[in-house]
C-alpha cells in the first residue's frame, strides 16, 4: 500500500492521509506513507514509530511566505507543488504498489505510474458546480468579499476533482449520501468513513478540568465546543452561545467550555450569558488534553453550518461523549440515536431541544465501543482493505 500525502496542515485532509496509513497497517497491511518534507517524515516515523509504517519523504522545501499564500487561494497551486513531488518520487522509488490510496482527488494521475490501482478520497457533498457553489456561499457568511474568494476556491477545488475521480479506480466516500450522487454520475463510488485512530489512555494534566463519572451530577451539565477558530463563520460558535439563553437546566448550572482560536471575537456574546451559564475560553490545547475535556463532558457541541467529514465529532464519540449538531451534512450519516442528536431545524431554539434530549437520555455506557466499531482504526481498516483487493 502507498498512502499520501501529508502536508502537515490542520486540515482533516492531512489527518486522512495518517489516519489511514494507520488503519492499513492495523488490518495487515505493508503500508508507505508518503510526506512533503524530510522534517515532517521525521515527527512522522517518531509518532508512528509502534505502527510499523515506512514513511518516505518527497523531499520538497517548505512553501515560501508567497507560494503560501498563492496555494491559499488558488487550490491549484498546492496540487502543482504535489503533483510534482510525487511524479519525482516515482523516479526515485522505482517500485510499484499495489494500490496507491490518495487524500487528495487531483493527485491521481500523478500517481498513476507508482501504482497498479489508484483510490482517492471524495470530500464535498454536492459533487456539482451549482451545489458546491450555493453551499460554499451559504457557509462562508453571505455577501462579501470573504465569500467571493472562498467561493473562487471551491469552483477550482471541484475541477480538481472531476480530474481526479475520472483517473482513479475507485473514490471512496464518506457518506452514503455522496458515494449514491458519485454513482449516479458514473464515478466507480464505495462508502467508508475515515478511519480515526482511539484515543490513548491519557493521565490529565495537574490543571485538567476533567471530572470522575460520579462526580458529574454534582458539578452541574458541562458542554464542550472544539474547533481551529472559534470565529469562522461556517463553525457557527455564536449559535451555539444563542441556544445556551435557553437551556432549562437552572437549577445545576451550565459550564460551556470552548477550546480554539479566536475566543475573543465571541466576548459580546458571552458577557450577555444568563447567569446559570458559565462560559470559559482554553485557547488550543494539545490533544491528549482535549480528548480528557472530551471525557469530562456530557455533550460535545458542533454547530457547524456544513463539515466535509466530522472528525471532532468522531473524536468525542470515541471518548464516550454524544455529539449534537444542526441537521446538516454529514451527520445524518454520522450520528445514530445512541450517538447524541441532530436538532430539528436551524433555530437556537431547536438545538437547545436537542442538548434538552441528550441530557435527559445521559451517556450510554456502551457509546466509545460502538463508535470504535463503525470508525476506529481497526474496523476501517479491514473495510478500506477489502475495498483494495477488490480492485486487483
Amino acid at each position: 500500500m502507498l498512502v499520501g500525502v501529508y502536508d502537515g496542515g490542520l486540515t482533516g485532509i492531512d489527518t486522512y492521509a495518517e489516519q489511514v496509513a494507520i488503519a492499513g497497517a492495523a488490518a495487515g497491511n505493508d503500508v508507505t506513507l508518503l510526506t512533503t518534507t524530510p522534517d515532517l517524515a521525521d515527527s512522522l516515523r517518531d509518532r508512528l514509530r509502534d505502527t510499523g509504517i515506512r514513511v518516505v519523504s518527497l523531499d520538497l522545501a517548505r512553501p515560501t511566505r508567497h507560494e503560501a499564500m498563492a496555494a491559499r487561494f488558488w487550490p491549484s497551486a498546492a496540487l502543482s507543488r504535489l503533483n510534482g513531488g510525487l511524479t519525482r518520487a516515482g523516479r526515485r522509488l522505482d517500485e510499484v504498489f499495489s494500490v496507491a490510496h490518495l487524500n487528495h482527488p487531483g493527485l491521481s494521475e500523478a500517481a498513476r505510474p507508482l501504482a497498479t490501482r489508484v483510490c482517492v478520497a471524495a470530500w464535498f457533498y454536492p459533487h456539482d458546480m451549482k451545489g458546491r457553489v450555493l453551499e460554499t456561499w451559504r457557509h462562508t457568511g453571505g455577501p462579501g468579499a470573504r465569500s467571493l474568494v472562498l467561493v473562487g476556491k471551491s469552483i477550482a477545488h471541484y475541477y480538481n476533482d472531476v480530474r481526479g475521480y475520472r483517473n482513479a479506480d475507485c473514490v471512496v466516500a464518506p457518506t452514503k449520501l455522496l458515494a449514491d450522487q458519485l454513482l449516479s454520475q458514473g464515478v466507480d463510488a464505495v462508502v467508508c468513513p475515515p478511519p480515526v485512530r482511539g484515543p490513548k489512555d491519557v493521565t490529565p494534566a495537574p490543571d485538567s478540568q476533567e471530572l470522575q463519572p460520579d462526580s458529574r451530577a454534582s458539578s452541574g451539565v458541562r458542554l464542550l465546543v472544539c474547533c481551529g477558530d472559534l470565529s469562522h463563520p461556517r463553525k457557527n460558535v455564536s449559535a451555539a452561545l444563542r441556544s445556551m439563553q435557553l437551556l432549562s437546566r437552572t437549577d445545576r448550572g451550565v459550564t460551556l467550555e470552548l477550546i480554539g482560536r479566536n475566543g475573543a471575537a465571541l466576548a459580546s456574546q458571552v458577557a450577555s450569558l444568563p447567569s446559570h451559564v458559565t462560559a470559559r475560553f482554553t485557547g488550543p490545547l494539545p490533544a491528549a488534553e482535549v480528548q480528557s475535556r472530551m471525557r469530562a463532558a456530557d455533550i460535545l457541541l458542533v454547530p457547524s453550518l456544513f463539515e466535509e467529514w466530522g472528525y471532532v465529532a468522531v473524536e468525542a464519540l470515541l471518548c464516550g461523549t454524544p455529539v449534537v449538531t444542526f441537521p446538516v451534512y454529514p451527520f445524518a450519516d454520522m450520528l445514530s440515536p445512541d450517538f447524541g442528536a441532530r436538532a430539528e431545524d436551524m433555530s437556537e431554539h431547536a438545538f437547545a431541544d436537542a442538548i434538552e434530549r441528550v441530557l435527559d437520555r445521559g451517556r450510554p455506557p456502551d457509546l466509545a465501543a460502538e463508535a470504535q466499531s463503525r470508525f476506529g482504526s481497526q474496523s476501517v481498516g479491514r473495510r478500506l482493505t477489502e475495498v483494495w483487493r477488490s480492485l486487483s
